[in-house]
């Protein structure tokens, strides 16, 4: 008696369904590099400085927007387009947290692993700067704690991260 008859705009529905496909392809693949990165993190903390132990509570990952990935053209070679090939999901892994006082382990970081060369300092106050020419810094060795860990768990790669992919999409599916 009654006949009920339902349009569906099929291209507004096609256009989430892929939306969302997307979005779970790029959790996926973030998901994998998380774990693929996990044993790194481990060893960058067990070898950084151990001072005051702000360098190893600073190490962890951090994932990279899509500007910055751009910036340092990290998918060089090709167009910065979201593809199968190209998820726009990157993260770098190090000493990127601030420490208690609110200061960023990063910068430090770099003059650990790569080393300072022996220079001379000019004094930055006027007078100071008046009254002696600077001192001259003996300089350090890097420790190359960051290059290490890398090195020790590069192998098995590959593994971790579609273990890691894999977990995320069996978090999904039940």
């Amino acid at each position: 008696m009654n006949n009920l008859e339902i349009q569906l705009d099929t291209r507004a529905i096609d256009q989430q369904l892929e939306a969302l496909a997307d979005g779970i392809r790029t959790k996926a693949v973030r998901a994998g590099l998380v774990k693929a990165v996990a044993p790194i993190k481990k060893t960058m903390k067990a070898l950084a400085p151990k001072l005051t132990g702000d360098m190893a509570k600073a190490v962890g990952h951090k994932t990279l927007s899509k500007r910055d990935a751009g910036r340092i053209d990290l998918f060089a070679g090709g167009s910065n387009r979201v593809s199968v090939a190209n998820p726009e999901v990157a993260i770098i892994v190090g000493p990127n947290r601030k420490n208690r006082k609110g200061y960023n382990q990063a910068y430090k970081a770099t003059l650990i692993e790569h080393g300072v060369k022996p220079s001379f300092r000019r004094y930055k106050n006027a007078r100071l700067r008046s009254r002696y020419s600077g001192y001259m810094t003996e300089g350090f060795q890097g420790s190359y704690f960051m290059a290490k860990s890398l090195e020790q768990n590069e192998s098995g790669m590959t593994d971790r991260f579609y273990e890691g992919v894999a977990a995320y999409l069996n978090r999904i599916d039940t």
